[in-house]
């Protein structure tokens, strides 16, 4: 029980993270070159603008381009399961051996 609480709270680390870290390397590299670069909090403005979107799908577009969104997040998921980030053993530790 105890793995499956860690899994979802690394997954969940990570999802959160991510973007901070992004973020932050972003305004890091603009005060390197002398800019003042945006704010640390800007990818979570942008991954909310994202979000609030409508998706345009074209009527000629297969089944691939509606399904590689869900495959590209569930293997972002397993990946986030399989590094270490809260836990010293991953819930996935077997699997990715």
């Amino acid at each position: 029980m105890e793995a499956i609480l860690g899994g979802f709270l690394q997954v969940a680390l990570a999802a959160a993270g991510a973007p901070l870290v992004v973020g932050a390397l972003r305004t890091v590299k603009a005060r390197l070159v002398g800019r003042r670069g945006p704010s640390v909090l800007q990818p979570y403005a942008d991954l909310k603008k994202l979000f609030g979107k409508e998706p345009v799908i074209s009527a000629t577009t297969s089944w691939i381009f509606r399904a590689t969104p869900w495959i590209l997040a569930a293997t972002s998921l397993v990946a986030a399961m399989l590094v270490p980030l809260v836990l010293t053993r991953p819930a996935l530790a077997p699997a990715g051996n």
